[in-house]
């Protein structure tokens, strides 16, 4: 039963450390969004309001694109996180069933002991009653 729980404990910080990966990346992939929609606006004002030269507007397309790949290649750890986010938890919840089951055959054995004890206890006091009813009666009988 105490290797079952441990194998459930570690599979729930295999979990937990799943999600605060996921979380993570989320974040990481939210702020990859912001910036490039803050180059893309940068650049549209840029070109409205000034000079744009050839080379600065290359820098910029790399930079975006760059950002973009970045987008893309995040988008893809955290779909390939979730998978083994839903593998880890199918394993957490077979750990989790086996531990279960464990302890409920636990429980019952207990019970049964204890319902065991409980018919010793009744034959061993009828038994006493007996005894003490037969001395009784001798001492009556002398």
């Amino acid at each position: 039963m105490k290797l079952r729980k441990q194998k459930e404990d570690e599979n729930k910080r295999a979990v937990a450390q799943r999600v605060g990966e996921m979380t993570t990346l989320q974040d990481h992939l939210m702020t990859l969004n912001e910036q490039v929609a803050s180059e893309i606006r940068r650049a549209r004002e840029h070109a409205l309001h000034a000079h744009l030269k050839a080379s600065d507007l290359s820098k910029r397309r790399f930079w975006i694109s760059h950002l973009q790949r970045g987008v893309l290649e995040t988008e893809s750890r955290i779909r390939n996180l979730e998978k083994q986010l839903t593998a880890d938890r199918t394993v957490l919840a077979e750990a989790s069933k086996e531990y279960r089951v464990i302890e409920t055959l636990r429980d019952k054995r207990l019970q049964a002991h204890n319902r065991e004890q409980e018919r010793l206890e009744t034959i061993e006091a009828g038994e006493m009653a007996i005894s003490l009813f037969v001395r009784r009666q001798s001492e009556n009988a002398e």
